[in-house]
């Protein structure tokens, strides 16, 4: 069985928004194209993709997720 992303361990003091965020989008990792959340966590990206480049079309496969850097959102 696969590791998957760990919510906790992104949010290791407190559950926050941006650990939420940062957890969703690890899973569009073509690696979890078999899980549940990986189509889910694509078309999130897509769609802030699109919010700044409207006919950004490609496909989502490596995706490298990490934590919050010096309290920067």
């Amino acid at each position: 069985m696969m590791n998957t992303p760990n919510l906790f361990s992104i949010a290791t003091k407190e559950l926050s928004q941006d650990a939420f965020f940062t957890w969703l989008i690890s899973f569009a990792d073509e690696k979890y194209e078999e899980h549940l959340l990986n189509q889910c966590a694509r078309e999130f990206i897509m769609e802030m993709i699109k919010t700044k480049y409207s006919s950004f079309n490609e496909t989502i496969k490596n995706v490298d997720a990490k934590r919050q850097w010096k309290n920067i959102d």
